[in-house]
């Protein structure tokens, strides 16, 4: 049975910008559901092995073990192997399917069926159990290999996408890199390698035009940029705007705009390490000193981007 897809706020941009706190943010609505980075749900239902910030394996997480099942079915109903339904994933989600949607180039029309049956049965069964949920957060981003997920689920899976840019200056995503690899810091290791640094300036770049380009191909209406600095020091005029741009009431984020710990359970198990803690919404940090070459690369290689997104 071929499923609809709920509406998809979708968060693209980089990482290291906050998109988990945002995911997590989004979900204390009733109306939205936290599901994390959606991207990596089919191959987290081949593996099992991450830890859903319930605190349960996803192999034994309620939440997730229905949403694989529900999954599995449709597979097997459609007559597609979980590996198949991978490869199709990377390849649909590739940066190239923005090339296609800007250039009407029409390369993966013969796995755009087989990729929307699957992608809508994921994002589906985030709500299948909830009564009010009419919204799913993935918070995928749009980095690398991913790059192209939001418009594919709009062209090709048929999902409505309400795609948030969340952007954070280059400068602090820096910072945040310079503190160590988040799977790293997971194990307790907290060195830092200098050229992942770099790389993570490339990726800004490259990911900040990947969401550009992607809200130019979904139209205004659909789309919304959110500097991090703005949700962390206006928190009440960034979720006003949040809650005019979906068509809901900004009233149950109210404690989270005050700073109040969230006491909502959530499920997700990819992101940042954060989802395992209390969460709430951070004050604003103070611009940190980064190494002059650091600094100087930032300028060289995010400068022209930098000023475009409003810094």
């Amino acid at each position: 049975m071929d499923m609809h897809c709920p509406r998809v706020i979708y968060i693209g941009g980089y990482g290291r910008s906050g998109s988990t706190l945002l995911d997590i943010l989004l979900g204390v609505h009733p109306d939205i559901e936290s599901a994390g980075e959606i991207v990596n749900f089919l191959t987290e239902m081949e593996q099992r092995g991450s830890r859903c910030s319930c605190g349960q394996s996803t192999a034994n997480c309620l939440r997730w073990g229905k949403c694989f099942d529900h999954v599995s079915k449709i597979l097997h109903d459609s007559g597609q192997s979980l590996n198949t339904a991978q490869r199709v994933q990377r390849r649909c989600e590739s940066p190239l399917s923005l090339v296609g949607g800007a250039t009407g180039w029409g390369g993966f029309a013969a796995e755009a069926r087989s990729y929307g049956t699957v992608q809508r049965a994921v994002l589906s069964s985030m709500v299948q159990n909830s009564r009010h949920a009419r919204y799913v957060v993935d918070s995928s981003k749009t980095a690398s290999i991913m790059g192209g997920r939001p418009f594919a689920l709009k062209s090709m899976a048929g999902c409505p996408v309400y795609f948030v840019h969340l952007v954070r200056k280059p400068e602090s995503v820096v910072g945040s890199l310079l503190r160590g690899d988040n799977l790293l810091l997971q194990k307790g290791d907290e060195s830092v390698r200098h050229y992942r640094v770099v790389k993570g300036l490339i990726g800004w770049t490259m990911a900040n035009m990947a969401a550009l380009m992607t809200g130019k191909l979904l139209g205004e209406q659909q789309g919304i940029l959110i500097r991090y600095e703005d949700l962390t020091r206006e928190p009440a005029r960034t979720f006003g705007r949040l809650a005019a741009f979906l068509g809901l009431d900004a009233e149950p984020w109210q404690d989270a705009v005050c700073g109040k710990p969230l006491m909502r359970t959530w499920h997700i198990f990819s992101g940042n390490r954060m989802r395992h803690d209390r969460v709430k919404l951070l004050s604003p940090a103070r611009q940190e000193d980064i190494p002059f070459l650091f600094g100087f690369l930032c300028r060289l290689l995010c400068g022209p981007l930098k000023h475009k997104l409003g810094y």
